[in-house]
């Protein structure tokens, strides 16, 4: 068990099979710094790191951006109401382009 680790996992994306973990980066625009990180096993879908990444307390209107992964009604009211203004993609509209 030494040289195995207990804690990654096996996932397939793009017809390829991987091993290990992800990590999951919050980034300020502005400043161009790592703001908060998490890693998780490979299989955890990003969206559900997405919360452990947000600050806790936010100056008024600060902007979130994120791809169409994070996008749901509920993530979007959740953000508004800790006082951020969600930038989140649309599937929609890029498939529309």
């Amino acid at each position: 068990m030494r040289q195995k680790d207990v804690e990654a996992r096996w996932f397939r994306k793009s017809g390829g099979t991987h091993f290990g973990f992800k990590n999951h980066v919050a980034v300020d625009r502005e400043k161009k710094l790592i703001t908060n990180w998490d890693v998780s096993p490979a299989t955890v879908h990003d969206s559900q790191v997405f919360e452990v990444l947000l600050d806790d307390d936010p100056p008024r209107g600060h902007e979130d951006y994120a791809d169409s992964a994070y996008r749901s009604r509920e993530r979007i009211g959740a953000l508004r109401a800790r006082g951020y203004k969600p930038r989140i993609n649309c599937k929609e509209m890029l498939s529309a382009k």
